[in-house]
C-alpha cells in the first residue's frame, strides 16, 4: 500500500475535487479517518493552503514531485536549502528502509533486541536511535 500522503498530495497536484469521493471509489478504500489523518499530517507538514487552486503551498507541490514520503520529502528539501544535504540523504535514506534487527520472524529475538535497545537509550538518556549513535 501507498501512504495516503503521498496519494493525498498526488490527487491536489493532479486538481482532483473531492479527494473523500475518488478515495472511496478505489477497490479497496481506506477508512475516512485514514484520510482525515492523512490531510492533518500534510497541514501539519505545511503542504496544503485551501486558498490555492490546487489546495497545495509551494513546498507542497515540491513534496509531490518527490517519489518518497512527505516527511522525508521535507527533510530532504530544507537540508538542501540549509546546505547540507549529504548528512540529511543518509538520514532519509536510513529512515527509508526496515531495519535489519526488526525484521526477524523470530519473536523472541525481537522482544530481546527491543529491551536490549531501550536499555541502551535509557542509559544515554535519549529516545531516538539517532541521538543514540
Amino acid at each position: 500500500r501507498v501512504p495516503l500522503e503521498n496519494l493525498y498530495l498526488q490527487l491536489s497536484a493532479m486538481n482532483i475535487g473531492s479527494h473523500a469521493e475518488f478515495f472511496s471509489r478505489t477497490p479497496d478504500p481506506p477508512e475516512r479517518n485514514a484520510v482525515l489523518c492523512a490531510k492533518a499530517a500534510l497541514e501539519d507538514l505545511g503542504a496544503l493552503d485551501a486558498t490555492a487552486g490546487d489546495g497545495l503551498t509551494a513546498l507542497g507541490r515540491h513534496l509531490a514531485a518527490l517519489p518518497c514520503h512527505p516527511r522525508l520529502g521535507k527533510m530532504l528539501i530544507l537540508g538542501c536549502l540549509l546546505g547540507v544535504p549529504g548528512p540529511v540523504m543518509s538520514i532519509c535514506a536510513a529512515m527509508t528502509g526496515r531495519s535489519p534487527m526488526m525484521t526477524t520472524q523470530d519473536t523472541g529475538k525481537r522482544t530481546a533486541w527491543q529491551a536490549e535497545r531501550g536499555k541502551l537509550l535509557k542509559a544515554l538518556g535519549q529516545n531516538s536511535d539517532h541521538c543514540a549513535w
